[in-house]
């Protein structure tokens, strides 16, 4: 930091002394750094980020003649991450839980020159941090805010600070990254998103790690619910709260005080949450609509789920589920009418039209028991999710007893692809419908299928036995008392074909069997 002061008389040294906000004042007898050049000078081995108070006093003899100390004068480090190369390292959890974080301060925060300006409308300052892929996936979370509720853009990028490429742009305070390398070094610019000179502003960065779906799906083809049990931030004690929603995870509101409505259970009205131990009412000060929004670049099918209960005694209250592209229009997609005396869980699917590149889902409140929108409609355990992956099973098996043609069906809108590596030729009846035929099996081996969407690519594998389209021949067995011993059935054909017998074999009765090659 630099200082300065205005000498009080004709001294030419002086003693200084820099210590953090809340320290005691320093006493007479305490010595500070010598300085015996005319001001200003520098002070070096601050913290960043961090807020001082500063002290100054004259020096006519040395050790015996000095002035009484000034009174304190007030500042606060720069921040050491407000570029690209000072970015700070962010601890990755190997679990889905933020348990390690990352402080950061927009406080003092300039516009870096690096990472392009495609994320966002504005920025009034930003700031950086590194983390260390651990996996092939993570999610990044802004979490924990203090300060000025400013809206702000998480963005990440591959490359290096000379070369950044923009992997990921959020406005929600949360992004899911995919197709990561382990062990590459991974940036997150922050940035204040509106025009404004007051930086004030705190929070923790999160890099957390997601469960894997049990169903082997790949994270990447996976569309899914931003704290969609309304847990984070988590509120004890005090219900409801009021937080605005440029510091909560995953939501907004059109209203035009910001403020989502939590409650905590337990609380005044001795309703529990569905699930987890908080939830939210539909509408806090105004009649709005609650919504989070999702990249949907082309056609998908969404499964959704949400959990709605009434809050009046005097009668249901109505929510209306809507979905649409930002800002309109919405189509209404589901109906909930509830009481106040259970939760009642909605399931259902929305097939996103073509063109519909963001999807917004909008909770709004209908008729209310209260008669107010603003008073009614709790909501909790509301799911989103799209699976742009293969339906099919795999591997799928096909063998000289088939028709040598066997169906595959993916998710959404893409495009099938033989693997380059296959042992042989096969037809794909049509490459660009999600269910389609693949004949033309002639050598055998293993078989991959790619299913390429804008938002994954999923493979198929198809396992083809190939035994010459031979029907297996076989010397028929001569006829057997019930009282005599029989050899085994032979497990090899006269043409050599290798296979075995079902059902296991009984000489106390007639019957047919079986052989599979």
């Amino acid at each position: 930091a630099n200082v300065t002061w205005t000498p009080g008389c004709s001294e030419t040294a002086w003693e200084i002394i820099a210590q953090p906000t809340g320290t005691a004042a320093p006493t007479a007898a305490a010595t500070g750094t010598p300085v015996t050049t005319p001001p200003p000078f520098t002070i070096t081995g601050l913290l960043a980020s961090t807020s001082y108070d500063f002290y100054v006093r004259a020096v006519c003899t040395a050790g015996t003649d000095v002035s009484v100390w000034s009174a304190p004068k007030a500042f606060t480090t720069f921040i050491g991450n407000d570029d690209c190369a000072g970015a700070y390292n962010v601890p990755v959890n190997s679990n889905d839980l933020c348990t390690q974080v990352r402080a950061g301060m927009f406080n003092g925060s300039t516009i870096s020159t690096v990472g392009g300006t495609t994320c966002g409308t504005d920025n009034s300052g930003d700031i950086w941090f590194q983390f260390t892929a651990a996996n092939t996936s993570h999610i990044i979370d802004f979490i924990n805010f203090a300060g000025t509720a400013h809206p702000i853009m998480l963005t990440v990028y591959s490359g290096n600070c000379g070369s950044l490429t923009q992997m990921a742009c959020s406005y929600n305070n949360s992004a899911t990254v995919t197709g990561l390398q382990v062990g590459s070094t991974y940036f997150i610019r922050a940035s204040i998103n509106t025009v404004t000179t007051d930086t004030n502003m705190q929070f923790n960065v999160c890099v957390k790690t997601p469960v894997a779906p049990a169903s082997g799906t790949s994270l990447s083809c996976l569309i899914n619910t931003v704290n969609s049990d309304f847990e984070i931030p988590a509120f004890v004690g005090n219900w409801p709260i009021f937080p605005h929603d440029n510091t909560f995870l995953g939501w907004k509101t059109s209203a035009p005080d910001h403020a989502i409505e939590v409650w905590d259970t337990p609380n005044g009205d001795n309703t529990p949450a569905y699930s987890g131990t908080q939830f939210i009412e539909l509408n806090a000060n105004y009649s709005s609509y609650v919504y989070q929004d999702f990249p949907t670049p082309v056609t998908t099918v969404f499964n959704y789920g949400f959990a709605h209960r009434g809050r009046s005694a005097a009668g249901p209250d109505t929510c209306y589920l809507k979905a649409g592209p930002p800002g309109g229009p919405y189509t209404l997609v589901a109906t909930s009418v509830q009481g106040r005396t259970a939760w009642r869980f909605n399931t259902g699917s929305y097939t996103v039209p073509a063109g519909q590149t963001v999807t917004r889902f909008i909770f709004e409140a209908g008729p209310t028991g209260s008669g107010n929108a603003t008073v009614g409609n709790f909501l909790d355990a509301i799911n989103f999710t799209a699976d742009n992956s293969i339906v099919s099973a795999s591997p799928l098996s096909l063998d000289c007893t088939s028709t040598n043609v066997t169906t595959v069906v993916g998710a959404g809108a893409g495009t099938w692809s033989a693997d380059p590596s296959n042992p042989a030729t096969t037809v794909i009846a049509d490459p660009y419908d999600n269910t389609t035929t693949i004949s033309g099996f002639s050598v055998s081996g293993t078989y991959r299928y790619n299913w390429t969407t804008l938002y994954c690519t999923s493979s198929v594998d198809i396992v083809y036995l190939d035994n010459g389209n031979r029907v297996p021949q076989f010397t028929q067995v001569a006829p057997i008392c019930a009282s005599t011993t029989m050899a085994a059935l032979p497990i090899i054909s006269t043409e050599g074909i290798t296979g075995t017998w079902s059902p296991v074999f009984d000489n106390t009765t007639t019957a047919t069997y079986t052989f599979t090659p």
